[in-house]
């Protein structure tokens, strides 16, 4: 094919879904797509990301970074590389995008890249395009030095073992004779198969090998980079006495050969002798600054749980919270859900974890096999010998409230008085469930009222389980410690047998079992204001009340406002509870009010905030994504109150939502339902170019010429009405609907 016939079919590249190009001319194809992109740059129907594609690009990694790049985007959007990529074009729309992929017959169809192509193609947005440029160029030997080839590998295992390129180091192989004679080209043999998960010690007796050869022949270099990967493979094992054997020699070449793979295994090396000594502070000091990222994430999990493991026996589970939300946050399986709840529960923040999370966190406290600097409180209390060392100190700032609480417990037992108790929080996520019920029962007995603070602490966070303990302590022979607890069980709120529903996504509603939403005629309007704020804030001072609601009113006149509006407040949020009962979806006390979040209420506002942040998470698998999208707008029934605070936030969160729902319409290829989305957005701004662009978009697709007229009518008042000029992206739109978009082939 020629180069003319070339820009030629490249200036249908927005009417056609795949392009396939085929020319034995590969500077001629170049000069070609240049001149074809330059020529439309101006007048563009939508976004070009041209790849020249090399040899290394037959690796998935480097293809999916290459296109990614071109579009200029981070592509932050699920856990594979099609994911990656897909999502980069995605966040282009409702903009046409069209990836080239210049000389792609360099890249074999088996190989990682030539599946990601494959898998692109299947794959493609609604709004992509893809174009192959084939230039008949045949794929040329990698090389015929085997010795550049070994020292290249050697490099290559020195510095990083996060991203091997597998194919390629395969068919290098395949070109080597088996009379190489080259410990460098056993070393990279070794590599393919430990990467292609082999794990039998054969690999670990080629690397013995090489390592004895190369200390023979004085080959640091080489030494270095066998010993890195053997190091690797023990620590991936977790052959603690393999790595032991391997890091003297490893720590002599790491300082005079500078490989971040062997800094590593250095590290891990000392962080294990470090645990076998138990001692969790030099644990954290050898791996302070160990290269986490030159290898495999599988291999980095199994240090960084060490890691995280002797923060907390040391004493410092705040640190390991960032950690442990790292390393495992993202994942979806029960172990790594785990790991996150419990280091937020280690670090003091107990709130929000699922019934089956406590109670297994409540098993690991009272697993008396579990190391005793893991739940120091426990020792504490049952140890004199703990104890002691634990009042010697020094001790890290988890272990000080541990021991806080210990003494808060030893003390009530003891019936001393307990200055600056602990915060509630500390103590439940500290002491075993049995112990913090009993603690809050002796100080409720003994009249402090941080018993019953704690004990509402407790029954609200774990629920039955804490009422179940409450009424085993009724029964024990200790008069103080079971009438304690039976006060407390008498004064806690009972839970409610149903759930009450709030929406203020639109009208405000009340739903309880059994009435008709808005049949009772209750509101009052300094009810209604007081629930709306206390649904933005959940808990609010008198004062913020006051200042809220009764503006400018004297003092003693709003606290008695305030008080009636407290009373009608309940009764319309649970009407059937006696007065005299505490309230349970309400509670007051003596300087602040409270909105309490539990399984009991359903508030829409609170759900749409859970799933607004969890769209904020990076790194989202797109289904998932969907999914909370669809979730979060159909939580908005209408107009909010606009007493309700943040509201322009929230109308911000709806809009940003519903153009993400419209975009991921286009890149799904349903264009009605785009439509519907660019309407809802525009009721809500109607100056918004991203909606219009949706409108557009949606109209041109599916051939609507009535709707597309509307659409661009719509724009054009909208740019006129604003003042704004039309930007790239809605010009980009507004020509493509000029050429009646693109066919379905």
């Amino acid at each position: 094919m020629s180069g003319a016939e070339v820009v030629e079919q490249l200036r249908g590249r927005f009417a056609t879904r795949l392009t396939t190009i085929v020319t034995g001319d590969s500077a001629a194809a170049a000069t070609a797509i240049t001149a074809a992109l330059a020529s439309s740059e101006r007048d563009a129907l939508g976004i070009d990301a041209r790849v020249v594609c090399r040899i290394e690009h037959e690796n998935a990694d480097q293809l999916g970074s290459a296109i990614v790049a071109a579009l200029g985007a981070a592509g932050d959007g699920g856990h594979s590389l099609s994911d990656h990529v897909v999502a980069a074009i995605v966040s282009k729309s409702p903009v046409d995008v069209c990836v080239i992929l210049e000389g792609c017959d360099v890249i074999p169809p088996h190989s990682s890249g030539g599946k990601l192509v494959a898998e692109l193609t299947r794959r493609l947005p609604g709004h992509g395009h893809l174009v192959l440029v084939e230039t008949g160029v045949a794929v040329p030997a990698l090389t015929e030095d085997w010795n550049a080839l070994g020292r290249a590998a050697i490099q290559l295992l020195s510095r990083s073992l996060a991203a091997f390129p597998l194919d390629t180091a395969s068919r290098c192989l395949n070109g080597v004779h088996s009379s190489h004679g080259l410990p460098s080209i056993d070393l990279l043999a070794a590599a393919v198969r430990w990467f292609d998960d082999d794990r039998s010690e054969a690999v670990d007796e080629s690397l013995i090998s090489v390592i004895a050869t190369s200390a023979a022949s004085s080959d640091s270099d080489l030494e270095a980079a066998a010993l890195a990967l053997a190091g690797v493979n023990a620590i991936e094992r977790q052959d603690r006495e393999r790595l032991a054997a391997l890091a003297p020699r490893a720590a002599q070449l790491a300082r005079a050969v500078g490989s971040p793979v062997l800094q590593f295994v250095v590290a891990t090396a000392d962080a294990f002798a470090a645990s076998d000594r138990r001692e969790p502070d030099a644990v954290l000091a050898a791996l302070a600054h160990a290269p986490f990222d030159v290898v495999p994430a599988r291999v980095a999990q199994i240090v960084q749980r060490l890691r995280i493991e002797s923060m907390w026996l040391s004493g410092h589970a705040a640190d390991a919270v960032p950690v442990v939300e790292e390393v495992f946050g993202r994942a979806d399986d029960e172990e790594s859900r785990r790991m996150v709840a419990l280091a937020r529960w280690t670090a003091g923040d107990p709130t929000g974890i699922d019934a089956a999370t406590v109670a297994w966190i409540h098993r690991e406290q009272a697993d008396i096999l579990i190391d005793p600097r893991r739940w120091p409180a426990r020792s504490y209390v049952t140890s004199p010998d703990a104890r002691r060392a634990l009042d010697a100190g020094p001790l890290g700032p988890t272990h000080l409230v541990a021991r806080a609480c210990a003494r808060a417990l030893t003390s009530a037992r003891a019936g001393e008085p307990v200055e600056n108790p602990p915060a509630p929080l500390d103590l439940v996520s500290q002491l075993p469930l049995t112990w913090v019920c009993e603690l809050a029962a002796r100080w409720h007995a003994r009249g402090i009222r941080e018993g019953f603070e704690l004990a509402s602490t407790i029954v609200d966070g774990v629920g039955q389980p804490a009422r179940d303990e409450f009424r085993a302590l009724t029964r024990r022979n200790d008069g103080d410690l079971a009438d304690g607890a039976t006060w407390l069980l008498r004064q806690l709120p009972t839970e409610p047998t149903t759930t009450l529903q709030i929406t203020v996504l639109g009208p405000l509603d009340v739903r309880r079992p059994g009435h008709e939403p808005g049949d009772s005629g209750e509101w009052r309007i300094a009810a209604r204001e007081l629930l709306l704020l206390l649904v933005a804030e959940r808990t609010v001072s008198r004062e913020r009340a006051l200042q809220v609601v009764w503006p400018g009113i004297p003092l003693q006149a709003a606290t008695g406002e305030l008080r009636l509006a407290l009373v009608n407040l309940r009764k319309i949020l649970e009407p059937e509870r006696p007065q005299a009962d505490a309230g349970f979806h309400l509670r007051t006390d003596g300087s602040t009010i409270t909105l309490h979040p539990s399984p009991h209420l359903s508030v829409d506002l609170w759900r749409f905030d859970d799933l607004h942040n969890e769209l904020e998470r990076a790194g989202l698998e797109p289904r998932r994504e969907r999914q909370l999208l669809i979730q979060a707008t159909s939580l908005w029934r209408g107009v909010p109150h606009r007493s309700l605070s943040g509201l322009e936030r929230l109308r911000a969160r709806h809009k940003r939502a519903l153009l993400r729902l419209g975009d991921l319409s286009i890149a799904g290829g349903e264009w009605a339902g785009a439509a519907q989305r660019a309407t809802e957005v525009l009721a809500l701004d109607a100056h918004d170019q991203h909606a219009h662009q949706l409108a557009i978009a949606a109209a041109t697709h599916l051939g609507d010429a009535d709707a597309l007229a509307v659409a661009l009518q719509r724009l054009d008042a909208s740019l006129a009405d604003s003042g704004q000029a039309a930007t790239a992206a809605t010009e980009m739109v507004r020509r493509m609907a000029a050429t009646g978009g693109r066919s379905s082939g």
